[in-house]
């Protein structure tokens, strides 16, 4: 979709390189998301599972032509947002790549507000969100092994392994890609997820899956 793409090229671009601080440049806001104190910084880790096999078209054309089934997961190690130490934070979105998504957040009651309204701005170029809640999310692992359960599982459970290139010991690298958080993000794969919140459901199994474990960006959102 046009809309995706020029939202990855313009807004987040290649600010999420790994292991590189940069600012993501500009997002225009609606109305009711509008704010004077929209400054934010994000470190930690970004993982993305989808159905499509490996790898993921979408990853290359900059669309959601493929309509997969997908899980985002954006953990915090240090971040603000709104004025709010955001450190800790973990959010999650779940949904129909281009059409719908749930999501879900697991956050202090003092990074509530800024952790919802960082999570929407971030996640709303899935797909139409039809709901925002409040979660206990667990995420695991490193080096693209990872474990991540949303209410101890009863909403949402993934595990990915690292798809290992010729050395065998690491990743394979996408780079210069138009991906949600960064040009450059290692392959992995989905080993099983499933989803279910109210009459929305899917499952994974063996399908796509990248990451990048280096998150480090600040900048500012414009209204």
């Amino acid at each position: 979709m046009k809309k995706r793409r020029e939202f990855f090229k313009d807004v987040l671009g290649s600010a999420l390189l790994l292991g590189t601080a940069d600012t993501l440049g500009s997002i225009r806001l609606s109305a009711e998301t509008k704010d004077n104190n929209l400054e934010y910084s994000v470190a930690g880790t970004f993982l993305d599972a989808c159905s499509c096999n490996v790898p993921c078209p979408c990853e290359f054309s900059g669309s959601f032509k493929e309509g997969c089934h997908n899980i985002g997961v954006l953990v915090l190690t240090a971040g603000t947002y709104k004025g709010a130490d955001l450190a800790g934070a973990k959010m999650v979105e779940a949904g129909l790549a281009g059409s719908w998504t749930h999501i879900f957040v697991d956050a202090t009651e003092a990074q509530k507000e800024a952790a919802f309204a960082l999570a929407k701005t971030a996640f709303s170029v899935y797909g139409k969100i039809e709901s925002v809640k409040s979660a206990s999310i667990d995420f695991s692992g490193k080096d693209g092994q990872y474990k991540l359960a949303v209410d101890s599982g009863r909403v949402l459970e993934l595990t990915t392994e690292p798809v290992l290139g010729i050395d065998q010991k690491t990743p394979i690298i996408l780079s210069n890609v138009p991906t949600a958080f960064g040009s450059t993000v290692m392959q992995a794969k989905s080993i099983n997820g499933k989803f279910q919140d109210g009459s929305r459901s899917f499952q994974l199994s063996n399908s796509n899956a990248t990451f990048n474990d280096r998150v480090n960006a600040q900048g500012k959102f414009s209204t």
